[in-house]
């Protein structure tokens, strides 16, 4: 059964982790790590996960590395924009613009104030 169920659970999380790339209202890490997490009772699956780059990053904060690249906070504040400007184009309300620049300053603040490796 467990052969069955990790793999089933893994996808479903990589999925949804993958659609929270792309809408900002759906968390990301989360779903990356359980994905990794039911991955680890199929090391082929969990070998194959740890390649994807985000996946990779995830696995890296949650064995307690705390610092990141230039390169990835510079790629994540751009996925940040992107995924916001995309949402406000689609609903078109002005306060909604305002709400997603607020959150798109709150997280561009934090990203930038992590450790940065050298």
């Amino acid at each position: 059964m467990k052969k069955f169920l990790y793999p089933f659970f893994s996808l479903i999380f990589l999925a949804l982790g993958i659609i929270g790339i792309l809408l900002p209202v759906l968390p990301t890490v989360p779903f990356l790590l359980a994905a990794l997490h039911f991955a680890a009772g199929t090391p082929v699956l969990q070998k194959h996960l740890l390649k994807i780059p985000a996946i990779s990053y995830a696995a890296a904060i949650r064995a307690g590395h705390k610092k990141i690249s230039r390169k990835i906070k510079y790629r994540a504040v751009l996925w940040l924009y992107l995924s916001l400007t995309l949402t406000g184009v689609i609903c078109r309300d002005w306060r909604l613009w305002i709400l997603l620049l607020i959150v798109g300053i709150a997280v561009s603040w934090h990203l930038m104030h992590l450790p940065t490796e050298d």
